[in-house]
């Protein structure tokens, strides 16, 4: 009975060899033909796609120029975003470069260097106190409760408290932080003074002896992370005005200061390529970038 049934399908679907001729014998001759197609076939269906790629890229090539225009207008809008929610995040103080020369962005951090001994590590107990409020369960009184033991030095209600936490230094390490903010709100206060000629300049200085500030003198450093790393503007495409106090700068670096509060004014960013243009807004207000097609 199998055998029977496979003599039926081979006579129904004629089995092909691998030069696409059917075997001898199981068909009448002139009765099974070759598969494939014949090169006019092949010639005529390549010059079709040819056509047609003719007629439609000159309609697409704009639209890819757009794309890339939109792309790093997009980019330059979440870069904004990026740098102040860095500053606000960790308090830190930002500077962003805007240089229309060599047409790259990027940011730097102000470090304040501390006045400790090199090599001497110290344990930063306000990060440790940060690290149990956040995993424990307890709530603010009873936290409250556990410090005021500690520095009564009542081991019951400070037991619960991490083995190598110390209130005291915890305490000294809160009062040098306000110090440290403190100094450099001074330094960048006395950065920004405008020296012009006064009476006061006549008068000569107001101490015998120069002075200067006991802190170290701070340097800046180049934040790299990805979503603030340095940017440079890609070929065709140009950063062309910035807006700052509502003046225009089309050349030259520029300095936009971002600190924990955020930006002081608002930052509006021109860039364009051969075709169009989009404008790019940093808001101090929302504390994020927007963008618009076209110029302001």
């Amino acid at each position: 009975m199998a055998r029977q049934a496979a003599a039926t399908l081979t006579l129904i679907f004629p089995a092909m060899n691998s030069r696409g001729h059917c075997p001898p014998g199981l068909l009448k001759p002139g009765t099974c033909k070759e598969v494939g197609f014949t090169l006019i076939e092949l010639t005529v269906t390549i010059l079709i796609i040819g056509v047609i790629a003719a007629v439609a890229m000159p309609q697409l090539v704009p639209l890819l120029v757009f794309s890339e225009l939109e792309g790093q207008a997009r980019k330059l809008t979440h870069y904004g975003s990026a740098v102040m929610a860095e500053a606000a995040l960790f308090g830190s103080e930002l500077t962003i470069y805007l240089d229309l020369d060599e047409q790259q962005v990027y940011v730097t951090q102000t470090i304040y260097p501390s006045e400790e001994e090199e090599g001497e590590e110290e344990i930063d107990y306000l990060h440790m106190f940060s690290d149990f409020q956040r995993t424990s369960e307890y709530s603010s009184e009873e936290l409250t409760d556990m410090l005021a033991g500690a520095s009564q030095g009542d081991l019951r209600a400070s037991s619960n408290l991490p083995e190598d936490f110390d209130p005291a230094e915890a305490d000294a390490q809160m009062k040098d932080s306000l110090d440290l903010r403190h100094q450099q709100l001074i330094y960048k206060r006395a950065k920004n003074v405008i020296q012009d000629a006064s009476f006061l300049s006549e008068i000569g200085p107001l101490f015998e002896e120069g002075f200067e500030l006991s802190m170290a003198e701070p340097y800046e450093e180049e934040l790299t992370d990805p979503l603030v790393e340095r940017i440079r503007m890609p070929e065709g495409i140009r950063l062309e005005e910035i807006y700052l106090n509502g003046e225009s700068v089309t050349r030259g670096v520029s300095e936009v200061q971002v600190t924990s509060l955020g930006l002081e004014q608002p930052v509006v960013l021109v860039m364009c390529n051969e075709e169009d243009c989009f404008t790019v807004t940093w808001n101090p207000l929302t504390g994020r970038g927007s963008m618009e097609r076209g110029r302001l």
